[in-house]
This record gives C-alpha cells, sequence and structure tokens, in this order.
C-alpha cells in the first residue's frame, strides 16, 4: 500500500465555516466516487492551533489518500471522477499557492493506537542540498526517528518515505515525504514542542530538512475506508 499527501491553503477570501464545509462535504463526496482510492482522510487545520509556538501551521489543510500501488494511483488519477475532483479544486485551494505533493510509503516509528479526537501534526519536508535520496531516508528513520521516538506525550509517529520510482514520470512530487505525529490533544502537542527533547529534534531537523516545512495541526477527518470490515 502506498499513500498520498496534498497540503493546501484555501482561496483567499472564504471563511473557515464555508472551505472546510465545502473540503469535507462537496469535495470529500467527490472523492467518494474515486476507483482505486482505499482510503482517503482530510485534515482540517485546528483554528486554535494558529499562531502557537513550536512549529508554526503553514497550510489550512492536507488530504492523505491510500492506493494499493504506484500504478493504480496513477490510473486512477486518469478517471473522470478524479477529474471532477480536479475540477472542484480552484473552488478550494489557492492556485497562487502551490499544494506539497508527495507519493509515499510509510515507515512505522512508534506503533501506537490511534483515536478519532487526537490532534496530529503532520510535517511535509523536503531533504537538505547535497542529501541522496537514499542516505536522507537512512537518516530520517534511524537517527532522526529515534529522536522523535523519545518526545514526551507522542502517541504514535509515522514516517512516510516518498518512492523513488515516483520521482520519475506523472504527476510530479514537490516534497521527499511527510511525518505524521499524534498527540491526546493540542496541550499534550504543545507541551510536548516546549520539552528540550522537542529543541533536539528541531537540531536534528536542521541539519536534515530544507526549510520551510510545510505543517498542519488537524483531527483526522475519515472519508474513505474501503477496507474497513
Amino acid at each position: 500500500m502506498i499513500k498520498a499527501i496534498w497540503a493546501a491553503q484555501r482561496v483567499p477570501g472564504m471563511s473557515d465555516e464555508a472551505f472546510y464545509r465545502h473540503w469535507g462535504e462537496v469535495h470529500g463526496g467527490l472523492g467518494r466516487r474515486v476507483v482505486g482510492m482505499r482510503r482517503y482522510v482530510q485534515h482540517h487545520t485546528l483554528a486554535e492551533a494558529r499562531g502557537g509556538g513550536g512549529v508554526p501551521v503553514t497550510h489550512d489543510g492536507a488530504s492523505v489518500a491510500w492506493f494499493a500501488d504506484l500504478g493504480v494511483m496513477r490510473e486512477s488519477f486518469a478517471t473522470p471522477e478524479w477529474q471532477a475532483m480536479g475540477a472542484d479544486s480552484p473552488n478550494l485551494f489557492d492556485p497562487a499557492q502551490p499544494m506539497a505533493v508527495a507519493f509515499a510509503r510509510e515507515r512505522v516509528i512508534v506503533d501506537g493506537p490511534t483515536t478519532p479526537t487526537m490532534v496530529k501534526l503532520i510535517a511535509v519536508v523536503r531533504r537538505a542540498p547535497g542529501l541522496a535520496v537514499a542516505e536522507f531516508q537512512q537518516r530520517w528513520a534511524e537517527g532522526h526517528g529515534a529522536l522523535g521516538a523519545r518526545l514526551p506525550g507522542l502517541r504514535r509517529l509515522v514516517q512516510n518515505h516518498a518512492l523513488p520510482e515516483a520521482y520519475e514520470g506523472k504527476p510530479s512530487m514537490t516534497h521527499d515525504g511527510w511525518a505524521e505525529l499524534w498527540f491526546d490533544d493540542l496541550a499534550a502537542l504543545q507541551r510536548s514542542m516546549a520539552s528540550p527533547a522537542w529543541q533536539t529534534l528541531a537540531d536534528d531537523g536542521a541539519t536534515l530538512f530544507a526549510a520551510p516545512l510545510v505543517a498542519v495541526i488537524a483531527r483526522e477527518r475519515l472519508i474513505i475506508d474501503r477496507d474497513a470490515t
């Protein structure tokens, strides 16, 4: 199974209520029709997370979708149902602010349980200049992952490493992957951000990632889960 992410900013002037309602109900409804998409989760940025310390929120949300493999994903992108989602996108997403996009396979670092009420930090990353993909992914998983696992209050940590074969062909990626970190609530995340362990993680990240990071703080909103029993 592979995953895809699109982190986006809204059309200027659109209210929180209108943006998230349309994204969840109308755009999400179009997504339910897409053949080949096994799972689809939206992440609507929490209003109370904007302007906080630690990792600043940069985008209004992110969508994550699951597919059997890269071939199935590309076939899905060619369907009329996917094109309908694309046609709706200008009603929601600011074309002057390109989406952050990556296609990846996940690597679980901390395998903890999650609930729908948990707060999740998504950080979409590019590798630092001079780092080859293989070296970057090894350092991210082993060194940086070990530091991330020590964060206080962390319930689950998943890294999503870009597929080597996705660097060639269409559609193209803008980033090298993303991390997903779950906490019980926003206060738990903020406490973790204020900890020495977080500072150590950030210092290591400065040697690994190119600035700026794309960051979203949200709760999961499940749109599709075709593998659910």
